[in-house]
């Protein structure tokens, strides 16, 4: 048995670790697959310092790691660290900030103006004005005679241009002191409410005639109408002179 076979695995040991020159080829191609499958073995089982063996040997070899190969790969991250990291002079990303507007429709509120109610103004009360106009003055007032001889007179005057808007007559004398009423009488016959009357005539259209008494002597006399709201009427008096048997 040729001794190189012996020892193929310890050089092949140093082979690996860079200890010693490459052992004899004795079976090119039984060498080589061994070669690689040892080679392959090692490549496994670096990383994590495990045992590996030969593939002809039963002998097991543990590895030290080796600081120079250890080294090696360090610088060989490195470098590939570097190489795969991020290019400065990349463009950056294009990003692109989209506002998002949001509209928010105001609510159309609608208010109904309120029906408009014509104030209603009752008109007042129609008040009638109160009446504070006397009837015309009496005109054409004359003596007509005397009575009995106790002082009684007889006058006429004409009849109002509106009988409707007379209520009373009356009768003044003035006998030197000054005119007083000695007579008021309804123009409808009812009784006098002042003096005596007599002879009352009011139903002509043209003359009317009253009949009073006292009276006698030289004396003025006149005769006034009144409403029913008692405005009385000027007058136009005359002067009598009332004798036994004429005036």
């Amino acid at each position: 048995m040729d001794d190189r076979a012996d020892d193929s695995p310890r050089r092949w040991r140093d082979y690996q670790l860079g200890g010693s020159p490459a052992p004899e080829q004795r079976t090119p191609g039984r060498d080589r697959r061994t070669k690689k499958s040892f080679q392959q073995c090692v490549a496994n089982n670096y990383a994590g310092g495990m045992p590996y063996a030969h593939p002809t040997s039963a002998m097991v070899v543990t590895r030290r790691p080796n600081r120079v190969l250890m080294l090696a790969f360090a610088v060989l991250s490195l470098a590939l660290t570097a190489c795969g990291g991020s290019d400065d002079s990349a463009s950056p990303a294009d990003t692109t900030t989209t506002e998002v507007t949001t509209t928010t429709e105001a609510e159309v509120t609608t208010t109904e103006a309120p029906a408009t109610t014509a104030p209603t103004t009752e008109a007042p009360a129609t008040t009638e004005a109160a009446d504070t106009t006397p009837p015309d003055a009496p005109t054409g007032v004359a003596c007509l005679g005397v009575g009995g001889g106790s002082g009684e007179i007889q006058l006429s005057f004409d009849a109002p241009a509106d009988p409707s808007d007379v209520d009373t007559i009356r009768v003044y004398v003035d006998e030197g002191s000054g005119f007083q009423r000695i007579v008021k009488t309804p123009i409808d016959g009812s009784p006098a409410t002042m003096g005596t009357v007599w002879d009352l005539d009011t139903s002509g259209a043209a003359t009317w005639t009253i009949g009073v008494y006292p009276v006698g002597g030289e004396v003025d006399v006149a005769i006034t109408f009144a409403d029913a709201a008692g405005n009385e009427s000027g007058w136009n008096p005359i002067s009598v002179n009332a004798l036994p048997t004429s005036c």
